[in-house]
């Protein structure tokens, strides 16, 4: 009777070892692009680090994938997003999920949370109060990045902006004068201001752009299947205490 229950159960549990190596193999065909964004993802001595990198791949290792940091591609913003919105089986890292970019992706997060605001040099004394004060000002921004499209969203004309491909170059322009203001993330912009010698409390955020959270975001066309399978994996990391882990070792 033994013997019969083992032999019974054997196919429920290759079918259930298909279905796994089944969603890793789709996951395993993912080119994953990032960018230099600290603490979320960045490089340092040549290494991909950030709690956004450390999360993703233990998710990876969580669902039996074989991609790791090693596999990561670290590219500019503006080329990573552009492949991520026109090729398959692509998934970039980390997206500021916002209304404008809702429909072209496919999602798993949040990560955590993220507020995109214009930063400026206290000594300026800059005061912003509606989006109409900026256009007394140079906003510098970074090509498809989620300040262009919300300053663009909210009225901006996209043709008055000062557009760059990084943020290092935004801060250097905003700390010599070039530019006023730099449409960004909070955390990122002083983490990078600090990384440049420069001292952060010499610089403010005088505008809030939009509060909301960054995701892993995957080409439209991703399979259902591998989007679903990431997100479990992500859920159960929250769940067990792991991603709040990996995210205080950056803070």
């Amino acid at each position: 009777m033994k013997l019969f229950c083992v032999t019974a159960l054997l196919p429920i549990a290759l079918l259930f070892l298909a279905c796994s190596q089944g969603f890793a193999g789709g996951i395993d065909d993912l080119s994953v692009l990032t960018e230099n964004f600290p603490p979320f993802n960045f490089e340092n001595d040549g290494k991909l680090q950030g709690f956004s990198t450390d999360i993703l791949e233990r998710m990876f290792q969580t669902v039996g994938s074989r991609l790791t940091r090693k596999d990561f591609t670290v590219l500019p913003w503006s080329r990573a997003y552009q492949d991520v919105l026109e090729m398959k089986n692509t998934l970039l890292y980390s997206v500021s999920r916002t209304a404008q970019r809702e429909h072209l992706f496919k999602w798993v997060g949040p990560i955590a949370a993220n507020r995109n605001v214009l930063m400026a040099r206290k000594d300026r004394n800059i005061t912003i109060r509606s989006i109409e004060d900026i256009a007394k000002y140079t906003v510098g921004v970074i090509q498809d990045d989620a300040g262009e499209q919300l300053l663009v969203a909210a009225g901006v004309e996209k043709s008055k902006l000062d557009i760059s491909s990084d943020a290092k170059s935004n801060i250097l322009k905003l700390s010599s004068g070039r530019i006023d203001l730099f449409a960004y993330p909070e955390t990122v912009t002083l983490w990078v201001i600090k990384s440049l010698g420069l001292n952060p409390d010499d610089y403010t955020g005088v505008y809030v752009l939009g509060e909301g959270e960054v995701y892993y975001a995957l080409n439209h066309d991703s399979p259902d299947s591998v989007v679903k399978t990431l997100q479990d994996a992500l859920d159960e990391m929250k769940r067990t205490g792991q991603v709040d882990e990996i995210i205080k070792r950056y803070k």
